[in-house]
């Protein structure tokens, strides 16, 4: 009978990958729960507030996101394998785990955050299966070409003039500030409605799938299980994932000024295409690095409390939009707007080291965290409670 994962059978380094994700998609996130950088450009008068605002875009945004995606593919490979080794049947447990995880997505957006992720990347998901037979080179070849399919779907929607300068959209910052909750709920519906416009949706869907496969071609290779006969490609991808993603990621920015909005045509086609190769070699390095790092013992004991973090990654996704939009929120303390890159920098780095304190007692006495009891108790069934260490 299929049963979720015990702990101990859990491979510490991709909780660790997977902590250090979740900090970095609260930083990059912050700039979105506590202003309207999304709709308009904004320039900083400060130095601090510049130069966060710069290594934000420059060294974050889009990196974190990727790694969460590249693990959840990995997570995904690793579940098959298990299953497989215990003759389990794979594919009806996963469906439910998907539909739980479009649930709660779809909870997630409708009346927290319309900039949710998980729904998507349970849709996205289910294209797995289609895909679990394949070998990592046709997986990576895959991958390139729904790279290229999102691309092709973000351009018709650009040259269609599908865009978030909308005048309804327009609107939702003001109300974000100072709106009641439910009048803020209603102007998140309206980004929820170009967040799912097929275009759009179709090219951050593809977009997803294709690092889902990239997840599962590297937990074929077994880097994740054992890195140490891996540590020469690990070195390799390094370096080159260092000395083509920051390039690749400052022209990008300097194409585009860090962001789509405002950013001319050409800017936003060269940026795009510097993002493509930079973002995903700068995650590469981040990965790598890690996995290297996690093989010393005394770095391995630097980088362990973001283990906890990471074991607890969807109920800490989900408890930074609570966290955020009630601090910023006009129905929550109203600092919609009020905050710089620097003081919104302070806010993740405190948002987190209580993330990190809670992940740590919580599994001190609990097997799970809350939000993963539920996930695994509506995919496996028979979790009356979230069990102990």
């Amino acid at each position: 009978m299929a049963q979720p994962l015990a702990p101990r059978e859990r491979i510490q380094v991709i909780d660790i990958v997977r902590g250090i994700a979740v900090f970095g998609i609260l930083v990059v996130n912050m700039a979105l729960f506590k202003s309207a950088a999304q709709y308009e450009p904004v320039e900083w008068p400060r130095l601090p507030d510049q130069a966060i605002q710069t290594s934000i875009r420059l060294l974050l945004a889009g990196k974190f996101y990727l790694l969460f995606t590249f693990l959840f593919g990995l997570g995904f490979h690793l579940q098959m394998s298990r299953a497989g080794e215990r003759g389990d049947s794979f594919s009806a447990v996963y469906a439910r785990r998907l539909l739980i995880l479009l649930m709660i997505g779809c909870i997630h957006s409708l009346f927290l955050w319309s900039g949710d992720i998980l729904a998507k990347y349970a849709i996205a998901g289910f294209a797995l299966l289609l895909f679990r037979a394949s070998s990592p080179r046709s997986l990576i070849l895959g991958a390139i070409l729904l790279v290229v399919a999102s691309l092709l779907a973000q351009g018709a929607a650009l040259a269609l003039g599908i865009t978030w300068i909308d005048p309804l959209i327009r609107q939702v910052p003001e109300v974000y500030a100072g709106g009641s909750y439910g009048e803020v709920r209603l102007a998140a519906l309206k980004e929820l409605a170009y967040s799912y416009h097929p275009l759009h949706f179709a090219g951050t869907a593809l977009y997803i799938l294709a690092y889902f496969l990239v997840g599962v071609a590297v937990g074929k290779t077994g880097a994740f299980r054992d890195p140490e006969p891996h540590r020469s490609a690990l070195w390799k991808f390094a370096a080159w994932g260092l000395a083509l993603g920051l390039p690749g990621n400052l022209i990008a920015v300097l194409a585009t000024g860090g962001t789509v909005v405002g950013a001319t045509v050409p800017g936003l086609v060269i940026g795009t295409l510097a993002l493509v190769v930079g973002g995903p070699a700068l995650a590469a390095f981040y990965v790598s690095g890690t996995l290297l790092l996690s093989s010393r013992e005394s770095s391995r004991r630097v980088l362990r409390p973001f283990a906890a973090v990471g074991r607890m990654a969807l109920t800490n996704y989900l408890m930074q939009s609570l966290i955020c939009t009630t601090l910023f929120y006009g129905y929550g303390f109203g600092l919609y707007g009020r905050l710089g890159p620097a003081s919104g920098l302070l806010v993740s780095l405190a948002v987190f080291a209580f993330q990190m304190l809670f992940s740590h007692v919580w599994l001190g006495r609990f097997r799970y965290g809350p939000v993963e009891w539920v996930w695994r108790t509506g995919t496996y069934g028979g979790l009356t409670a979230p069990a102990v260490p």
